[in-house]
C-alpha cells in the first residue's frame, strides 16, 4: 500500500474575510429631488421600498430633466408570499391631475422575488411630465388570504450606466 503525506506551512495567515454587505440596489433619489447627482444620473425611486397588503396608488413625481427621455424602469420584488401575485402600471400626466385612459407601461404580473426591467419611451409621451406607480395585487388558494408584498419601482435614464462606465 502507498501512502503519502503531505505537509503544507504558510509563510503568512490567510486573509480574514469581513462580512460584506451586498447592496440590493443603486443609490435611489427620493421622488422629491429628481435631478443630476454630481453630473453622473442617479437612479430616481417612483416608489420607495415599501411592504404593503392591498393594491395602491404612489405619489406624483415630476420627471425633470428626463422628460421626453428613454428611461429604464425597475421594479424590485423584495418579499412576497405563495400564490400571490403583483401588476404594475406606470401612468402619465402633464399636469400631476388627469392620467388619461390608460397605463403608459404595465408590467406582467410577477409572482418571485426579483428585479424586472423595462423600457418607458417618454419620447412617445412628450406632454407627460409627471410619472405615477398604481399596482394590484391577488391571492389565491386556500391559506391566509392576506396578501403581502415588499416592493420598489425606480427609473433611469437609459444608457446612464454605460456613459457613467465610459467617463
Amino acid at each position: 500500500m502507498f501512502t503519502r503525506s503531505v505537509s503544507t506551512q504558510l509563510s503568512h495567515p490567510p486573509p480574514v474575510l469581513e462580512s460584506a454587505t451586498l447592496e440590493r440596489r443603486p443609490n435611489v433619489q427620493s421622488a422629491s429631488s429628481y435631478s443630476r447627482a454630481g453630473g453622473k444620473h442617479v437612479p430616481h425611486a417612483l416608489l420607495p421600498e415599501q411592504i404593503t397588503q392591498s393594491d395602491g396608488i404612489g405619489p406624483n413625481v415630476d420627471v425633470g430633466p428626463d422628460q421626453g427621455k428613454l428611461l429604464v424602469l425597475t421594479l424590485s420584488v423584495d418579499s412576497v408570499v405563495e400564490k400571490e401575485g403583483l401588476v404594475v402600471s406606470v401612468w402619465g400626466s402633464s399636469d400631476g391631475c388627469h392620467w388619461g385612459p390608460k397605463s403608459l407601461l404595465t408590467l406582467p404580473e410577477k409572482y418571485y422575488c426579483a428585479m424586472y426591467s423595462a423600457l418607458l419611451n417618454l419620447a412617445k409621451y412628450p406632454a407627460v411630465r409627471y410619472l405615477r406607480v398604481e399596482w394590484k395585487m391577488r391571492r389565491w388558494g386556500n391559506g391566509n388570504p392576506v396578501r403581502n408584498f415588499g416592493f420598489s419601482v425606480f427609473t433611469e435614464r437609459s444608457g446612464s450606466r454605460v456613459s457613467a462606465a465610459v467617463a
